[in-house]
């Protein structure tokens, strides 16, 4: 999801000044939705809204009253987790993965807050396969759908394994609509018995609600054949992903390499995919990645080639490179044709170098993080625009050169509902009207129903405030067009500070 950002210049003041700052503070009480009983034994997590520093954490002990001390000025989030609950964020409306933003200002005692845990639900059945015999060890998994690169894709929120009996049962899930899918080495199955997202049914499950005999049948898969060998190094594990976005990792199929070095797949279905190796923690990169389009033959003797990668090396500047970069700056590298369940990740230092040592050849799309106020103003790879295609590593290394920029503009306002009260926890998104992903931007209003966007990088957008949504839906422009013209229309310029009231949309 895009990241909150605030000025540069602030932040350099915030540093500057820290020594006389009074120290602040966020605290409330933890209670059950259902019974208005205090919750101990909850684990309340804190985090910046920016990103930046470790969370902090602290467990309900006494009447459910939770306090951390000695805070910084800033804008944070608040999560709750315990056993029997479902996983809550602070003013989440809808979506259980954000909640309201915290302003907290110098010497602010924030400490009143009420927090309601709401009981959780669960989704149980049972684990079969195509004669109808019980399967054990199936990972059973919740998924919940989210927009990554503009399209729907579904993320796992909870999973557990089957039993003996085949039976599984999956807790601590929040209100709302769900894929179940039972997944196993030969393949994965949707409930209730389908090979693609397509055929699935979703299970809906209210607050606090049991929703039992939501039985799988595991389809026999049916297909060719892929094999092939690992030559030049040591792997342990052959990995076939279908091209795609991040629903593919639910559906990779997994071979062992065997000591020659030889693998296969069998009853693989038509598609296309990207074959790789890793060492046995799974995630671990040990060859160049293959791609492969299996369609109505057996595939055989394919090779794969060990190779960890190579180095990486880049710059990061920001102004004319006169300008200290600030700390916590971090370069994100996700794999472009289908995903890896770890993105490569590295720190920027001061001097604005970065390093990656070891970085497989394939294509990869670039993130940036950085701290609020920021924006990426280019991006370059081989002479290549980094901000919104993918990029090809491999060969020759060649530096990669970021441009930041302090510059930005910032737009902030209110956000209310039809009765005109203030909502606090809303979605509000900026839209670019080029529809360029690296400029989306999210943030959600504060305790006050106030958002705030910093480091906006110059051009023309639209702003929408949205009482609930699924996470990220504004950047599919197809669903847009019903709130093409609802959206208020936001002109940036460099420096420029707008004031816009927002009215939230459902």
């Amino acid at each position: 999801m895009p990241l909150h950002h605030t000025k540069f210049l602030a932040i350099c003041a915030f540093a500057a000044a820290a020594h006389a700052q009074v120290i602040a503070s966020i605290g409330g009480q933890v209670y059950n939705s259902a019974t208005d009983d205090p919750v101990n034994g909850a684990t309340i997590i804190l985090s910046r809204a920016d990103g930046d520093g470790k969370p902090q954490e602290f467990v309900t002990e006494k009447r459910g009253l939770f306090l951390f001390e000695s805070l910084p000025p800033g804008r944070y989030l608040l999560f709750a987790e315990c056993p029997g609950f479902a996983r809550t964020a602070f003013g989440a409306r809808g979506n259980s993965l954000s909640g309201a933003t915290l302003s907290l200002v110098e010497a602010q005692q924030m400490n009143n807050l009420a927090f309601a845990l709401t009981p959780a639900a669960s989704i149980a059945g049972k684990i079969t396969d195509d004669t109808g015999a019980v399967v054990q060890g199936a990972r059973v998994l919740a998924l919940q759908p989210v927009y990554q690169r503009a399209k729907r894709e579904y993320l796992p929120v909870a999973s557990v394994v089957s039993d003996a009996s085949g039976d599984y049962k999956i807790d601590s899930l929040n209100a709302g609509e769900y894929l179940i899918a039972a997944s196993v080495n030969t393949g994965t199955t949707f409930f209730p018995s389908a090979a693609a997202i397509s055929g699935a049914q979703h299970v809906t499950v209210a607050a606090a609600a049991s929703e039992s005999g939501k039985d799988i049948r595991m389809i026999k898969p049916s297909g060719r054949s892929v094999a092939g060998a690992l030559t030049g190094g040591k792997a342990a594990i052959a990995w076939l992903t279908p091209k795609g976005g991040a629903t593919s990792l639910v559906l990779r199929l997994p071979a062992k390499i065997q000591p020659d070095g030889t693998f296969s797949f069998a009853d693989v279905a038509p598609g296309a995919y990207l074959l790789n190796a890793t060492e046995a923690d799974g995630v671990t990169s040990a060859a160049a990645p293959v791609s492969v389009t299996v369609l109505q033959k057996d595939l055989d003797g394919i090779t794969l080639h060990a190779q960890a990668g190579s180095e990486l090396e880049g710059d990061v500047a920001l102004g004319t490179n006169e300008i200290a970069l600030p700390p916590g700056i971090q370069i994100i590298l996700e794999t472009a044709d289908a995903p890896l369940p770890r993105p490569v990740r590295t720190t920027v230092d001061a001097k604005g170098k970065f390093r990656i040592p070891v970085l497989p050849p394939g294509r990869y799309l670039l993130h940036v993080l950085a701290p609020e106020g920021l924006f990426v103003r280019s991006a370059k790879y081989r002479g290549a625009d980094l901000l919104n295609e993918p990029f090809d590593f491999g060969g020759a290394p060649a530096p990669m050169l970021i441009q930041l920029s302090a510059s930005g503009a910032s737009a902030g306002g209110s956000v209310r509902g039809a009765d005109g009260s203030p909502i606090p926890g809303a979605t509000v998104a900026l839209v670019p009207t080029l529809h360029r992903l690296s400029r989306f931007k999210e943030v959600t209003t504060d305790q006050f129903g106030e958002y705030h966007f910093d480091g906006i990088a110059p051009g023309d957008y639209r702003i929408y405030a949205f009482d609930h949504i699924t996470p990220g839906q504004y950047e599919d422009a197809q669903w847009m067009k019903k709130y093409e013209f609802k959206g208020q229309p936001l002109t940036a310029k460099s420096g420029g500070k707008e004031t816009i009231p927002l009215k939230a949309l459902e």
